[in-house]
């Protein structure tokens, strides 16, 4: 049973049954003269899920019409694609996409398409609007001629992640294309059969304002007029008259002359990119771009060139669980913002990297591995001609290339370098393509190899803990000739010239180099005076270095004096 109304109200119209039979098609109820009672009314609005009946009339002749306490209408956000709305009561709903597969989806989604009379389904995606949620886990046959009639929880009031969109065969859309500007210029409407130009019949100030609202633009400033005045197509949207909405206007499929509609609305949102010329994109500085975006390829191409950056290179996705936004563009749009868009949940927020961004490296001077940075690290690249490996020299300011290789690589190398005829400088020359596993290695006419600074190191720290051993035991032997020079306390003075000073002195320097580091001071007063001649030694401290001798006074037992008190020389009784 189902109930079929002109205005799409489920809950209201001539009651129509289908037998059980396959390929079987629906029928009235006849009328019966008057047998259909309020209880049978009753049960059947239960059914449909649309309370009690609220009236029984007879109508089309013998046909029943029923209408039930409640109103229902399945909706979408614009014509024939969007969020899917189920009106209830003149209230909207969404319907909750939680727990559905992608089967589940695409079952109802042409169920809704269907319903609609918007042709075959399309796409299944999801949106963002989870106020009033009434449906959740909608499981549909695609045998139902109403989203109403699926089997359905009926869940207001409850939580929800993200709600159902659908796109169908008879989808419309409103449009500007402005290179220039995202939110002025030309208007045109585009259907499944392709693009249309917008005529200026028909359109005053609400129909301006609800195509800013709906351009999601701001407020509606002013229509700009533009010479020539008339253009002439063969395919025209016309919005003259009292269309329900602005995409429900009629379409001219014959060859004639009309004002182009061309608009101007308040706003102008910013997009841009985090880094310079590269990095994560920013719409007014804070909402990010989800990565799964429909057809978006000619408006990043478009943004890299708006943001003076040159080329796209390559975009790519970041982890992020965050809100974003969502956009899907047509192909004629040249603004990110003129695609159609809507705010949801993501999973992965979309990155840009443009040709201005691009940064060479060698791993040497003038030489070695050469590298490109553009997606923030450094990375392998390959090339193809000693042509392209003399770009990247000049470009470092290195001369011409003397060679190049692209030797085996580890990784996978996904940037190539190769410049056409019309490409002068190298950044544009950086193509974001696979090489395999190949890198290029190049060497330039200034290219000085890196000196084996490990040799040279090691051969200074072995000097230098040569020259400290030395030292060590340089300053040993001081120490020990010190020792020897103190003097016995109960020696007498003898008195020594001036040439027998001399005559010591010489003989100190020259058994300097005999003194043996472990001898015992001690074994000199052991050994004979009349057998062992004395070993005399003299080491001039430093602090010594200033005092004058006076008169040498030598004493008895060899111990020699100064009148200052310095000690001089130790020697045998003359």
């Amino acid at each position: 049973m189902r109930l079929r109304g002109d205005d799409g109200d489920v809950c209201n119209g001539t009651l129509q049954q289908k037998n059980s039979t396959e390929n079987s098609s629906w029928v009235s109820v006849p009328y019966r003269n008057g047998s259909y009672i309020k209880a049978e009314a009753d049960d059947t609005c239960s059914k449909l899920n649309c309370g009690k009946s609220s009236s029984v009339t007879q109508c089309n002749g013998s046909e029943i019409c029923l209408t039930c306490t409640d109103r229902v209408k399945v909706e979408l956000e614009f014509s024939c694609y969007g969020n899917v709305y189920v009106r209830l009561n003149d209230t909207v709903h969404t319907v909750c996409s939680d727990g559905m597969t992608k089967e589940a989806q695409e079952r109802m989604g042409e169920v809704v398409c269907q319903q609609l009379n918007c042709g075959e389904i399309l796409s299944v995606s999801w949106g963002s609007e989870l106020q009033d949620v009434l449906l959740r886990q909608v499981d549909c046959s695609g045998q139902e001629d109403s989203l109403w009639e699926c089997l359905a929880r009926y869940g207001p009031g409850q939580p929800c992640q993200s709600t159902a969109r659908v796109s169908c065969a008879g989808w419309r859309r409103l449009l500007l294309t402005d290179p220039d500007n995202a939110c002025a210029g030309k208007v045109y409407a585009r259907d499944q059969s392709g693009l249309m130009a917008v005529s200026r019949d028909g359109w005053g100030t609400d129909k301006g304002e609800e195509l800013c609202k709906y351009l999601k633009c701001g407020q509606f400033s002013n229509y700009t007029e533009e010479d020539p005045p008339k253009e002439e197509r063969n395919r025209i949207y016309n919005c003259s008259g009292t269309p329900k909405s602005i995409l429900d206007c009629r379409v001219d499929n014959k060859t004639a002359q009309f004002q182009h509609l061309n608009i101007r609305c308040d706003g102008n949102p910013e997009v841009n990119l985090l880094g310079n010329c590269t990095g994560e994109v920013r719409i007014n500085q804070k909402e990010r771009m989800c990565g799964i975006s429909h057809n978006t390829d000619r408006v990043l191409r478009e943004l890299c060139h708006h943001l003076n950056c040159r080329r796209l290179i390559t975009s790519w996705f970041n982890k992020a669980k965050v809100e974003a936004q969502y956009f899907s563009c047509t192909g004629h749009e040249n603004r990110l913002w003129q695609c159609s868009s809507w705010k949801d949940s993501c999973d992965s927020v979309i990155s840009v990297a443009c040709a201005n961004s691009v940064e060479f490296n060698f791993t040497g001077k003038c030489g070695g591995e050469l590298q490109v940075r553009y997606r923030g690290n450094w990375e392998p690249v390959c090339l193809n001609s000693i042509e392209d490996a003399h770009v990247i020299c000049r470009n470092q300011n290195c001369g011409k290339a003397t060679s190049y290789k692209n030797l085996d690589s580890r990784e996978e190398v996904q940037t190539s370098f190769e410049c056409k005829d019309e490409e002068t400088d190298p950044k544009s020359c950086v193509k974001y393509e696979s090489c395999q596993k190949r890198k290029a290695i190049i060497y330039c006419e200034k290219h000085a190899p890196v000196e084996n600074t490990g040799l040279t190191v090691g051969l200074m720290v072995g000097l230098l803990f040569l020259l400290v051993v030395t030292v060590v035991i340089w300053q040993r032997k001081r120490f020990l000739a010190i020792l020897r020079l103190k003097p016995s306390g109960g020696d007498k003075d003898i008195e020594l010239n001036s040439k027998e000073m001399q005559d010591l002195n010489e003989n100190i320097k020259d058994d300097y180099e005999d003194v043996d580091p472990v001898m015992n001071p001690m074994e000199d007063e052991s050994e004979s005076q009349d057998d062992v001649s004395y070993k005399t030694e003299l080491e001039v401290l430093d602090d010594y270095d200033d005092a004058m001798p006076a008169q040498a006074v030598v004493s008895e037992t060899g111990v020699s004096e100064t009148r200052e008190g310095a000690v001089m020389l130790v020697g045998p009784d003359v």
